[in-house]
């Protein structure tokens, strides 16, 4: 008896669909940019010239202080386990994505990943240290204002980096670290000497430029000077 089997049939060739595909432009801006989910804080704005950055989109617009909740970052879905504040440009509308609800936020879609902004942190400091601070590191040495010596995170900050704020300092990284990601400049000899400039003219100290080596912690430093962070 003989048995009949059924003639193999081959599988249908997969073609894939536009919606399997991405052109190398959308590639690359998947790549290079990053999406923001949050809210704006409202009638805080600045204008680029004003902070020393520039639009992200090449425009005159002011920027708008936002609290940023979440991200979307190649894709991968991100909420912030503490909101940041950040100036960013007009949202483009309602959040869609990544599970936000459209009534109460929107969303900036494909902002540059190393477009320069202005991150806003705060401190909790008592109002005469705040007053008395800035005017100091406004006028003379420390050493010779005959008051009490200015936080290090100021000094860094405003005086060395350049933020137009203080932020939070980790007294834990290097300063190589905390210039980098501050200045977005590579950290070189040039850095050493102007450390030691602002810190002569805070405090009063000479430091030998070498002495500031990028390995040098924060928290090293500031057990150096009469300072705290």
């Amino acid at each position: 008896m003989s048995s009949t089997k059924n003639p193999t049939t081959a599988s249908p060739t997969f073609v894939p669909s536009s919606d399997h595909q991405v052109t190398v432009g959308a590639a690359h801006q998947l790549a290079s940019s990053i999406t923001a989910y949050g809210k704006l804080i409202s009638a805080v704005t600045i204008s680029p010239s004003d902070a020393g950055i520039v639009h992200p989109q090449g425009k005159a617009d002011d920027l708008q202080l936002a609290l940023v909740f979440g991200i979307c970052d190649q894709g991968q879905c991100i909420k912030l386990p503490q909101p940041q504040k950040v100036y960013l440009p007009a949202p483009d509308g309602p959040a869609v994505g990544c599970s936000w609800d459209p009534s109460q936020y929107v969303v900036w879609k494909n902002l540059p990943r190393d477009w320069n902004t202005v991150h806003v942190q705060t401190q909790t400091k008592p109002l005469a240290m705040v007053l008395r601070t800035a005017a100091t590191l406004a006028t003379k040495p420390i050493a010779d204002a005959g008051s009490p010596p200015p936080f290090l995170s100021d000094v860094l900050c405003i005086n060395w980096v350049g933020l137009p704020s203080t932020i939070f300092v980790d007294g834990s990284l290097t300063i190589q670290t905390f210039w980098e990601r501050n200045h977005q400049t590579p950290f070189t000899f040039n850095e050493q000497v102007s450390l030691a400039n602002v810190i002569r003219s805070a405090y009063g100290k000479e430091f030998s430029p070498k002495s500031l080596t990028g390995g040098t912690t924060i928290n090293t430093l500031a057990g150096w000077i009469p300072a705290t962070l």
